[in-house]
């Protein structure tokens, strides 16, 4: 399309101005140095005031983390890319910033992105999801080496090195719970989100991996919600 990647950064903060001025301004008009809007309605106008809530997505940029921080929204990321121990780096600048904003960072919502295989063989689970895995890879490589200008290369991870550091969601629903409470102990999270479809995983085998976390991981973490809701 003939968009750098090395504007993304900017492009996405100046979007997020012209979706806030869309949600609580009827009409706007917004001049930046990307996006020129004049005399602008959006409609329907959201029910949430001032605006929905907003999520920040960060992966890779400690400025972003910041950035995100400063500005008081949750935040959205990514754990396969780097080390636990990294992200939670990169998360705590997060949390720093918020705090020297003057945001509670407990009051903010963190998530990260997970891709899920759960049978009842946890064998059988990490061998159909590293297959997964690497096909998933392999496709992102092709469409990343297509680009003109390509975004930083992805630091080079073999699939048990991402496993065994909880980067993935694979195995039995007991060890899918064990690495997401692993990641929430150590990352602080809130909230995570799952992919179940991916790297040619067939529809069918995606479809009974997402019902069995559905029954017997989810519910695991929702009566631990209940609990903290309830100060016990």
């Amino acid at each position: 399309m003939g968009v750098s990647y090395e504007d993304s950064q900017e492009r996405m903060f100046e979007s997020l101005d012209v979706m806030l001025a869309a949600w609580q301004q009827q009409p706007f008009s917004h001049h930046g140095h990307y996006y020129q809007y004049d005399d602008v309605s959006v409609w329907p106008a959201p029910f949430q005031r001032p605006h929905p809530p907003v999520w920040g997505s960060a992966t890779r940029s400690e400025d972003s983390f910041a950035w995100f921080g400063t500005h008081g929204y949750d935040l959205l990321t990514v754990v396969y890319l780097f080390p636990v121990t990294r992200l939670a780096e990169f998360l705590q600048i997060y949390r720093d910033a918020a705090a020297q904003a003057g945001h509670d960072p407990a009051a903010k919502r963190g998530s990260t992105h997970f891709q899920v295989y759960c049978t009842e063989n946890g064998d059988e689970a990490r061998r159909v999801g590293k297959e997964a895995i690497i096909r998933y890879g392999e496709e992102i490589t092709r469409a990343r080496e297509r680009g003109s200008s390509p975004p930083p290369p992805i630091q080079h991870q073999t699939f048990e090195d991402v496993l065994a550091d909880g980067r993935v969601c694979m195995g039995n629903p007991d060890d899918c719970a064990a690495i997401l409470e692993r990641a929430r102990d150590l990352l602080g999270l809130t909230n995570v989100d799952c992919t179940f479809y991916y790297g040619g995983i067939p529809y069918d085998q995606a479809r009974a991996s997402f019902e069995l976390f559905a029954h017997e991981v989810m519910p695991r973490f929702q009566s631990q919600s209940a609990a903290v809701r309830a100060g016990v």
